[in-house]
């Protein structure tokens, strides 16, 4: 087993065994070593170790370090998908220091890449994008290739983040490239295409987004919580009578989930596709299973500017995204949802103001302020009116 190590790890790096032996011991030593005919003394061993580049351990007995990454590992996995990410992140240190110890470069990359992907669903981006590139640097990733994909993914994710749109392109192509080694109806292949889909949706690219949709669903398995989300990712695209078929066949599925944060991710897509559907009062009963983050905020507007979507409803996601969101084109949709149940002209117009003043390029903002301007048949804000659209760059308004 040693000699097997060591052979393979000399022949990778393109040393010779005389190379290998040096001046402190001889080329038969070494070939002997290598057959396993002679064990080495822990004086030659750690020669050995100092000219291959690795620690000691690595050529040492260490199944019982293995064992317990192992199940280190898959524990952490666990205790991610049940959302309890700080004992995950907590394990995977551990097993981190395990996979140093033994000198193995496969395993170590594997946990940089599982430690990078929790570290982006922690939202901690620096140190996500530091485990993933030293995962991805790694040539031991290369014969891994769904570790491979899920971290070029994950990398172009945090990227996208940062605004650096061609640099999360070039990754998710890379990710791309990656899953082609996969084997037909991979969970993985499934996961990065449907990212990569959601990138492009992201980016106004629906008919990019549409096609890789189609394909992730064509690598899910059936049925499953993946197939599920897909589907109706699927569905917040297409026309009506398509979308309502992707709807009806996972909307039963969908229900049968149990309760923690797989169902509360998909119900954030099924939400976006009742609301494409015109489902008004189902997105208002999903938005309850949703978080309160950026997304749930985005979904929150979207109901509320919906023109069945009861004034209650409509008032509380307006006013909780004016308070909370960060960003401005959430927020001046919020001030618009709120202009439309003001039942005070000047109420509509500050509203209005406000919402403008966030997003002056949305096209329904604008219309809607011309209009309440012109009926208000005010001198004085028909003479703001035209000093605003003086000093917007052209927009359509329908």
């Amino acid at each position: 087993m040693v000699g097997t190590k060591i052979r393979d790890l000399r022949k990778k790096i393109g040393l010779t065994q005389e190379q290998l032996a040096g001046p402190e011991l001889t080329k038969s030593y070494v070939s002997q070593v290598e057959l396993g005919r002679i064990r080495p003394s822990k004086n030659a061993l750690e020669i050995i170790a100092r000219r291959l580049g690795k620690p000691l351990g690595y050529f040492l007995d260490n199944d019982d370090d293995l064992r317990t990454i192992d199940v280190l590992l898959r524990a952490s996995e666990a205790l991610w998908m049940s959302q309890r990410l700080d004992e995950a992140a907590t394990g995977l240190k551990e097993a981190q220091y395990l996979a140093e110890r033994t000198g193995r470069d496969d395993i170590l990359a594997k946990i940089q890449a599982t430690m990078g992907r929790l570290e982006l669903s922690r939202n901690n981006l620096a140190e996500a994008e530091n485990h993933l590139r030293r995962a991805l640097a790694s040539s031991a990733l290369e014969d891994s290739p769904v570790d491979r994909a899920l971290s070029a993914s994950a990398l172009a994710d945090v990227e996208d983040q940062k605004g650096y749109f061609n640099e999360a392109l070039r990754w998710y192509i890379d990710s791309i490239n990656a899953v082609q080694r996969l084997k037909p109806k991979s969970g993985a292949r499934a996961q990065v295409l449907a990212a990569f889909g959601d990138f492009c949706r992201r980016h106004g690219e629906p008919k990019a987004a549409l096609a890789l949709y189609r394909e992730a669903e064509a690598q899910a398995s059936e049925d499953s919580p993946q197939a599920i989300e897909i589907a109706f990712k699927l569905a917040a695209l297409v026309n009506r009578e398509e979308g309502e078929g992707y709807w009806a066949r996972s909307w039963q599925s969908f229900q049968s989930l149990p309760d923690g944060p797989v169902r509360a991710r998909i119900a954030k897509e099924a939400v976006q596709a009742s609301l494409h559907l015109g489902l008004t009062a189902t997105a208002e009963t999903l938005l309850r299973q949703v978080p309160v983050d950026s997304d749930g905020l985005t979904l929150g507007v979207e109901l509320a500017l919906m023109e069945d979507c009861s004034p209650e409803t409509a008032r509380l996601w307006a006013e909780h995204a004016i308070r909370e969101s960060l960003a401005p084109d959430v927020k001046a949709k919020a001030y618009w949802a709120l202009s439309r149940l003001q039942s005070r002209p000047e109420d509509r117009l500050q509203a209005l103001k406000a919402a403008i003043a966030l997003d002056p390029q949305n096209a329904g903002i604008l219309r809607d302020y011309v209009l309440q301007v012109l009926n208000d048949n005010d001198p004085e804000q028909i003479r703001t009116l035209k000093s605003t659209l003086d000093s917007s760059d052209p927009v359509e308004i329908p």
